[in-house]
């Protein structure tokens, strides 16, 4: 049985994290990834290694289907995320 952890693991992230995970999950490229988080690479990478980290994964893949797998982000994607996508 599939555990319900979507607001343990919610809690969990800050609000960057969860735009990060939302564009992890719909395959961003970093450089995309830091350019619509307006943030450098570098302090993306840092982002990437604390979040898997937190999930106890070595990669964007395994991250993917650990979000997948736990239900870990919210229904609605973070606003800055929506206004990317248009």
């Amino acid at each position: 049985m599939k555990p319900n952890c979507n607001t343990t693991a919610q809690m969990l992230l800050s609000p960057r994290e969860i735009e990060i995970s939302f564009l992890l999950v719909y395959n961003y490229k970093q450089h995309e990834m830091a350019r619509i988080l307006n943030i450098s690479l570098v302090k993306l990478e840092n982002l990437l290694l604390n979040l898997f980290e937190k999930f106890s994964v070595k990669s964007s893949i395994d991250f993917v289907k650990r979000v997948f797998e736990y239900d870990i982000l919210p229904p609605q994607k973070p606003r800055i995320l929506a206004v990317t996508s248009a």
